[in-house]
C-alpha cells in the first residue's frame, strides 16, 4: 500500500495505520485517510468534494478533504480498488467537547451551502424510500411464509415481522400528515447530515464526507436518538438535555419536530438487523436472532418512549397541535 499511495500522490508514507475502520498514515501535521468507493457515480462525487470544500473552510469541525492524485483525480486503482485519500490537520484531541451545540453550528452552517445539492439530496424523500424498503421486505416475509421459514431466525421474523410493518406503516403517514398539516418554515432547509449519526462521530478527530447526505436537520436528531434508546438507560433525561442545548442554537420548528418524530417512529434497527440477517448463512445468524429477540424484549419501554415523547421532550404538543399516534397512548 506505501508504494501505491507514493505511485499515485506527491506522499511518502512511513507505515500504514488503522484510522477507526479505515487505513491511512500521517505526514508531518497531516492525517491522510484511505477510503474505498465501491458505488459512487461522478455527480455524487463531485457534490461531495464540494461540500467537503464548503464545510473545510470552518476548520472548528474537522472536515477531511478530497486530495487530488498526479493525474489531477480524486479517484485512483489501487490494488484493483478504487479509492478516495482524504485529509484533515491531525489532532489528538476530540473535535467537540459539547455534541449537541456543535451539531447544532454544524447544521447551520450546512444550511448555508449555497450550491444545489440533488445527488445527495434526501430531504423530502423519506416516504418513498421507506415504502420500497417495506414492500421490499414484505415480499421477502411472504416468500418465507410460502416456503416454510427455516431455522429459528425465520421462525422469528415471520412472526414479528406484521408489528413492525404497522410501526412503518405509522412513521410513513406521519410524515404525510406532516406535509398535509403544516408548511415548513425558513429553517427547514437541506443541510449537511450523516448517513448514521452517533456521538461516536463527533467523539473522533475527523468528519468524513464520505458519511454524508443532504437532508433535514433532524435525521441527525433521530439517529442520535434511536442509538440512545439502545445504549443508553438514562434516555429520556439525556435526550432532553441533548435537544434542549441543541435547539439553543438551531431551533427546530413544529414541523421540524414533527419530522424528527416520524423518524424516531420508523423502526430502522429492525430492519436493518433483519435485512443482514436474512442475507448471512443459516449458521451465522445467532447475532442477528440474539439482536431482534432483545428488541422484541424492549418493545413495550420503546412504545412508552414513544408515546411520551413530545412531553418528555417539553415539546407544547397541544399548543402547536401536533397529532399523537392514538394506539401507542391507549
Amino acid at each position: 500500500m506505501i508504494e501505491d499511495i507514493s505511485k499515485h500522490y506527491d506522499l511518502t508514507p512511513h507505515h500504514i495505520m488503522r484510522i477507526g475502520e479505515y487505513e491511512g498514515f500521517r505526514e508531518r501535521s497531516t492525517l491522510y485517510i484511505i477510503i474505498p468507493i465501491q458505488q459512487m457515480d461522478q455527480k455524487e462525487l463531485q457534490e461531495l468534494i464540494l461540500l467537503s470544500e464548503y464545510m473545510g473552510r470552518k476548520r472548528q469541525f474537522h472536515v477531511a478533504t478530497f486530495v487530488k492524485n498526479k493525474k489531477n483525480k480524486y479517484l485512483s486503482k489501487v490494488q484493483d480498488r478504487t479509492i478516495a485519500l482524504l485529509q484533515v490537520p491531525y489532532t489528538e484531541e476530540s473535535r467537540y467537547s459539547n455534541v449537541s451545540t456543535n451539531l447544532a453550528r454544524f447544521h447551520k452552517v450546512g444550511a448555508r451551502y449555497p450550491y444545489e445539492v440533488t445527488s445527495l439530496n434526501r430531504l423530502g424523500y423519506w416516504k418513498i424510500f421507506w415504502e420500497k424498503r417495506l414492500d421490499q421486505l414484505e415480499q421477502v416475509w411472504r416468500q418465507v411464509i410460502a416456503k416454510g421459514p427455516v431455522g429459528s431466525f425465520e421462525v422469528l421474523f415471520v412472526d414479528v415481522f406484521p408489528y413492525y410493518m404497522g410501526l412503518t406503516e405509522n412513521a410513513i403517514q406521519y410524515v404525510v400528515d406532516t406535509e398535509l398539516d403544516i408548511a415548513p418554515t425558513d429553517v427547514d432547509v437541506g443541510t449537511v447530515c450523516h448517513q448514521r449519526f452517533t456521538r461516536d462521530i463527533l467523539n473522533i478527530t475527523y468528519n468524513l464526507p464520505v458519511d454524508w447526505v443532504f437532508d433535514h436537520c433532524s435525521r441527525d436528531l433521530a439517529e442520535w436518538i434511536r442509538h440512545e434508546t439502545i445504549h443508553n438507560d438514562q434516555v429520556n433525561k439525556d435526550i432532553q438535555s441533548f435537544l434542549i442545548e441543541y435547539n439553543q442554537q438551531n431551533p427546530l420548528s413544529p414541523f421540524g419536530w414533527r419530522l424528527l418524530y416520524a423518524r424516531v417512529l420508523f423502526p430502522l434497527t429492525f430492519f436493518t438487523n433483519v435485512e443482514n440477517g436474512l442475507m448471512a448463512p443459516e449458521e451465522s445468524r445467532g447475532a442477528y436472532e440474539d439482536n431482534l429477540r432483545r428488541l422484541i424484549e424492549n418493545s413495550d419501554k420503546h412504545e412508552y418512549f414513544l408515546a411520551y415523547f413530545y412531553e418528555n421532550m417539553l415539546v407544547p404538543r397541544k399548543q402547536w397541535k401536533i397529532p399523537s399516534i392514538q394506539w401507542l397512548t391507549k
